[in-house]
């Protein structure tokens, strides 16, 4: 079973995706809402449990490649770097 719906469910109770205006957020897809990253993480699995049961390698890739989009994303913050006396 699918849990696509979830996903939008758990967005649509948040209000949906707010525009992230901040330079650093350029590029980036919006921030998770709460509970957004454990439906993600469900739905991946499904996609892989779905995939170890193809018996076809082109569902079987497409399975994999659903997982990969929809997994949790790791988020790495670093601090912005600070200017020294001397250069470093």
């Amino acid at each position: 079973m699918s849990y696509e719906w979830k996903l939008d469910a758990v967005r649509a109770e948040a209000g949906g995706v707010r525009p992230d205006g901040r330079w650093w957020r350029r590029g980036l897809p919006p921030a998770p809402v709460p509970g957004e990253p454990a439906v993600r993480a469900e739905l991946a699995g499904c996609y892989r449990w779905m995939a170890r049961q193809c018996k076809d390698t082109a569902d079987h890739e497409k399975l994999i490649d659903l997982s990969h989009a929809v997994r949790p994303q790791t988020r790495y913050w670093f601090p912005p770097r600070r200017c020294t006396p001397g250069g470093s």
